[in-house]
């Protein structure tokens, strides 16, 4: 039997003895009789997640707005009251969080702006584009 977790990854829970059949009609009464505990931890996992992409998404805000102090130019390129969203380059899974949130904010009918870095050895951190996601 898989087990679906927050962000698509599957868990597999072998149910011995048990045929296909047997672990279909397991499954489908599991669900009915435990539906509001499965409802609640998976809540749970989510927001646990938000928390983390938080907390690394603060981290390279930090960095980005030290890079910003020092680089007039890039400032340029930042308009007033921007929704900024790293795609960091060293962190596939935040980008891929990060590359949902930007859609989110564009359906929305907000402009994101989309800022691909990278860190260095040292925390030190390069921006390698920012771009606009411009509503259609």
């Amino acid at each position: 039997m898989d087990i679906l977790m927050p962000g698509g990854s599957r868990r597999r829970r072998d149910l011995e003895g048990m045929d296909n059949r047997e672990t279909f009609t397991y499954a489908l009464d599991d669900i009915g009789e435990r539906w509001e505990f499965y409802r609640q931890r998976y809540r749970r996992m989510i927001v646990m997640r938000r928390a983390e992409q938080f907390r690394r998404n603060n981290e390279l805000f930090k960095l980005f707005m030290e890079k910003v102090l020092d680089s007039e130019e890039l400032m340029d390129q930042i308009p007033p009251k921007a929704d900024l969203v790293f795609l960091p380059e060293d962190d596939p899974e935040l980008a891929q969080a990060n590359l949902r949130l930007a859609e989110r904010l564009h359906r929305t009918g907000k402009n994101p702006l989309i800022v691909k870095m990278s860190r260095t050895p040292g925390a030190r951190i390069v921006v390698s584009k920012v771009e606009l996601l411009e509503t259609a």
